[in-house]
Parts: C-alpha cells; structure tokens; sequence
C-alpha cells in the first residue's frame, strides 16, 4: 500500500471522524509530519495508531532521540492538541513521560482537556510508573466553578476512577459455595427447560420453570448443580428495587451482591464486576457510570474486561 501525500493526509484527517477512518500504514508518516507541525487531528490518529505494537515501536523509534515533540504538544495554544498529545503519551504507556504529563496536568485549565491526561496517568501507574500512581492516587478534582463545568467535572471524575482501578491487582477469589439456602434461577439453551427439570429433580431438587429457557430452584449447594448438564448460566437473585435508578440497585447491591460474593469465595480483596443493564430505554452508559461511582470501592471494582461476577439488572 502506497504512503499518501502530507497533503492528502491532511485533507482526510480534517475530514468528519477522519482520524478514525484513515488506514494506518499509508497514512502513519505523513500523520507524523503533520502531528510535529501542531495537527491535533494527526495526534488523534497516532493515538489510535499506537494501540497496536508495530506502529508503537515505531513511533517510540521515531521519539528514540528526544521526546521533546511529546512534551511540546502537552502545552501547545491548541487544547484539542493537548487532549490529543495526552492520549498518544498514554498510549505509547513510557513511564518516562510520567513527570511531563503530571506537570501539564497540574498547568491545565481547560477543563474538557483534563479527563484525557488524568486516563493516561493512569495507564502509566498501570506500566509501573510510580511517579504516577503517586499523583493518581493524590489527585484531586478542581470543584465546578463555572456554568458548563458540571459535565466535564463529572467526565473527571470518571477518569480519575478508571485511573485508580489501574492501581488495583484483581486477583480471582476460588468460589467455595453458598453457606445458606438460595433461590438460583439456571438458564437453559432454548427448549432444554424440561431436561434441566429432570436432572434436577433426580439431585432431590423441586424445579420450578418461571419461562422459556430458565428454572428456579431453592438450593443448599451451588456446586450441587454443576452435576446438570442441561443448563449454561446460573443467576442468583438479589432483591426488586422500587424504582430504577442507580442509587436504588447500589442500595440493593451494597447489601446483597457484597454480601453474597464474600459469602461464596474465599480468599480476600474486591471482586472486578460488570454492570448489565437490561431494562428498555435507559441511558445505559450513564447509568453504570453512576452505579461503578456508588458500588466502587475495597470491595467492589467495576472492572468488564476482567470480571468475576456480573450484576445483571432486569
């Protein structure tokens, strides 16, 4: 694939959505050119191309004599360079630009810059810089000043959460079992309902099918049910909340989901969950934004990339 011009680069970079949109290899050195002339455009897209090793090797390459371009671009004029610039060093993940982005950080005042170098210290501590976990782990978020502040002080507040779970070693608790009764609902592949049923009542158990594909069942043993076959999910339900709302299911589950977590694993430390959030019509990505703000904490770390338990909220 041929290298594209700088100025057809340009162009397309400029373009709606263009740092998405444009293929890496013949756009990575003209978008590097670019990106040394003050492109914010060129910084989203190396940023983007620096999520892959072969293209990060390359621009650690390219910054092997001086990272000096790096640290420029965190205190150009431009704010969108700087947002931009703070994402490339995050991505490229060297703790040597720990001290330059902690300083640019504490210079910033425009507030919808900050999320982005609060996220990229985080990845930082994240590869063992201890410069910035220092400064993640102090930081704290400029109070809302002015109208229009709220929603980049909440978009902060999110960053500096993302970046403190980087600091967190979630290590897998050994499930043991459930120490009292209860109610377990199992799902069953499509039209297996009956089965399951079967296997179960040959355990002693008294099945109950609540709909197509799922069976309840009250339950001393949850390692009791692995012996069935017949079913690919087990759920255990927690409560009926009154309303849905995020402090409404974080009361619930501060409650029982904790309460049942410690109850069946052993070992110690939080348990990395995911939110699940089945209900028509909700904003779902702002409501388990506000639910990990409540949940998160020594016990709970709402982590869906590496989970142990999932709060499925229907």
């Amino acid at each position: 694939m041929s290298r594209l011009s700088k100025t057809r680069t340009a162009e397309l970079l400029n373009e709606p959505n263009g740092s998405q949109k444009l293929d890496l290899e013949p756009g990575f050195d003209p978008a590097w050119e670019l990106f040394m002339e003050g492109s914010p455009q060129a910084a989203a897209f190396l940023a983007r191309a620096a999520k892959k090793a072969a293209y990060r090797d390359r621009l650690e390459q390219l910054l092997s004599q001086s990272r000096e371009p790096l640290y420029s671009a965190l205190s150009s004029p431009d704010p969108k360079l700087r947002k931009n610039s703070a994402k490339l060093l995050g991505e490229l993940c060297n703790p040597l630009d720990a001290n330059p982005l902690i300083a640019a950080l504490s210079n910033e005042t425009t507030r919808f810059v900050r999320p982005s170098m609060v996220l990229s210290l985080g990845s930082l501590a994240a590869c063992g810089s201890q410069p910035a976990r220092s400064a993640i782990e102090a930081h704290a978020v400029p109070p809302i000043e002015a109208e229009g502040d709220a929603r980049h002080h909440a978009d902060e507040l999110s960053a500096l959460s993302i970046a403190k779970k980087s600091l967190i070693s979630l290590e897998k608790r050994p499930f043991t079992d459930i120490r009292t009764p209860r109610k377990i609902e199992l799902v069953s592949p499509d039209r297996l309902e009956d089965s399951l049923s079967h296997e179960l009542k040959s355990l002693g158990l008294s099945p109950r099918i609540i709909r197509r594909g799922a069976v309840e069942v009250q339950a001393r043993s949850a390692l009791e049910l692995f012996k069935c076959r017949c079913f690919f999910e087990a759920l255990f339900p927690l409560g009926e909340i009154p309303s849905l709302s995020p402090q409404a299911v974080a009361r619930l589950a501060k409650e029982e989901f904790i309460a049942l977590l410690n109850e069946s694993h052993g070992g110690s430390g939080p348990f990395g969950y995911r939110i699940e959030l089945k209900a028509e019509g909700a904003d779902r990505a702002a409501f388990s934004r506000e639910l990990s703000r409540l949940l998160d904490g020594e016990q709970l770390v709402n982590s869906p990339s590496d989970y142990q338990a999932e709060l499925r909220i229907v």
